[in-house]
């Protein structure tokens, strides 16, 4: 947008909605002065300094703890290739969820929760039991671990995809185990992906 042609109606828009103080252009503002802080650079970013600023912020959270198994799996900051493996839109949407931890498992619902400091808020409900009561004992105890519902647990041991397990390759059944970023590598995503969007379906089904 020339900003020196006041006439034009893109320029007229534009001031429109800045006076307006939309939510949309609060939240560019921002987004804009915290680049700005953490630069450490008095004058205005260019576009390229932006991106560096954005590219350092994400690898800032890429390593926190909510990523912590996004940061197990992927050593190095570069695109991946199921991304373009041809894999379906429903399998690269359940497969980014998975990776990023932005799924329904417990692991991630028990992060938010009002009482995510109780150990049972992550907890895979398929594989604890259901009394209440009993649960509550369970945490009394002092070696009391219990068996949380993450993608680790979804992808290795949980007995409700057994089955699902077992038509995979043995490249994917040990990679499981000895370095799991292994089974999202070129050759291997797309069964990877199968799996992973079968496993929703199964833990999340719909209702009618």
């Amino acid at each position: 947008m020339d900003r020196e042609d006041k006439s034009c109606f893109v320029w007229h828009a534009y001031v429109e909605q800045t006076s307006l103080k939309l939510k949309w252009y609060t939240n560019i503002n921002a987004v804009q002065s915290m680049l700005q802080k953490r630069s450490g650079r008095s004058g205005a970013l260019t576009p390229l300094q932006y991106r560096h600023e954005m590219r350092s912020v994400f690898v800032e959270h890429w390593e926190a703890e909510k990523l912590g198994f996004y940061n197990s799996i992927k050593p190095c900051f570069a695109e991946e290739p199921y991304l373009s493996s041809g894999i379906t839109h429903q399998e690269s949407k359940r497969l980014t969820q998975l990776r990023t931890s932005s799924h329904g498992y417990s692991v991630e619902w028990g992060r938010y929760a009002k009482n995510r400091a109780n150990p049972l808020s992550k907890i895979c409900r398929h594989c604890s039991t259901t009394d209440e009561e009993a649960l509550f004992t369970l945490t009394e105890l002092p070696l009391f671990e219990p068996i949380v519902e993450d993608e680790l647990h979804v992808l290795r041991t949980c007995p409700l995809y057994h089955d699902l397990r077992s038509y995979l390759c043995d490249d994917i059944k040990n990679g499981i185990f000895s370095n799991v970023g292994d089974i999202f590598s070129e050759n291997l995503v797309k069964d990877t992906s199968r799996f992973i969007l079968r496993a929703f379906k199964r833990r999340f089904p719909k209702t009618k």
